[in-house]
């Protein structure tokens, strides 16, 4: 089984189907972006929004979608150290960090995979970093020569704005627009659940997507697989597809999720 830090957070198992909203397009720009305008002068980039508006589902999309990009999650505040923050980047590179007994070792080591083996870091929950550890992270970029991508909430912009060296650093930013009701109605209406296109997303249907999810893409991905294959219990039949049947299995998928 992959590392928690190199799954897709309960995607592994199923066929994406990422519909074409304008946030979600913008944020996979901006990761090749990042990997696209990197030189060695400026090796960050930094994209930023709102939780809940698909930041870490559209970097798993492209880490899935992509080669040799990694996903590393910043562990909570709580527990957060250097050292762990260096564990979690060797698990999420195949490396053992406990070979290591120093933490400078293993920082060390970190560089040298990545000048073997090149891979784009991307650092989810940047947001949970203190400065110093943002230097960390963008030494091991410059060390390495490899692109490196702080994703977060806003908060972090002012966390990396703290140490002068890693914000003069950063050559690319994006800040995530939320997704409105328009982009959800025009990538969602009238599409069809099934290959025979027998059962299709009207309006009514789709506004209520909206209304229950209010645009977080992992959020309706998961709702539209649910209306894809929920059947009654009774007859066994799938359901129809109504704001009301919406509203159900949103509810069974918020008690699932908790």
């Amino acid at each position: 089984m992959p590392s928690a830090n190199r799954r897709l957070r309960g995607l592994d198992d199923q066929t994406l189907q990422i519909w074409k909203v304008r946030p979600f397009d913008e944020l996979m720009q901006a990761f090749a972006s990042v990997r696209a305008i990197f030189v060695p002068r400026r090796p960050l980039g930094l994209v930023m929004g709102a939780a809940g508006s698909g930041k870490t589902f559209a970097a798993q999309v492209f880490a899935k979608n992509e080669r040799d990009v990694v996903i590393v999650t910043v562990p909570p505040k709580d527990i957060l150290s250097a050292r762990l923050l260096l564990d979690e980047l060797a698990v999420a590179l195949d490396m053992e960090p406990q070979s290591y007994r120093y933490r400078a070792d293993l920082f060390f080591a970190l560089v040298d995979s990545l000048v073997a083996h090149p891979r784009f870091l991307i650092i989810d929950e940047s947001d949970r970093l203190r400065p110093s550890l943002a230097d960390l992270l963008r030494e091991l970029a410059e060390l390495s020569g490899q692109p490196l991508c702080y994703l977060g909430c806003p908060a972090v912009d002012a966390i990396v704005a703290r140490v002068p060296a890693t914000h003069h650093r950063i050559g690319f930013r994006h800040n995530v627009k939320p997704v409105e009701l328009e982009d959800v109605e025009a990538a969602l209406i009238n599409k069809a659940l099934e290959p025979d296109g027998r059962r299709r997303l009207d309006k009514a249907t789709v506004d209520a997507i909206f209304e229950c999810t209010r645009g977080n893409l992992r959020h309706m991905e998961s709702l539209v697989h649910l209306l894809r294959g929920a059947r009654s219990q009774r007859t066994g039949q799938v359901y129809d597809i109504t704001p009301s049947t919406v509203q159900v299995l949103n509810r069974r998928f918020q008690k699932l999720a908790a």
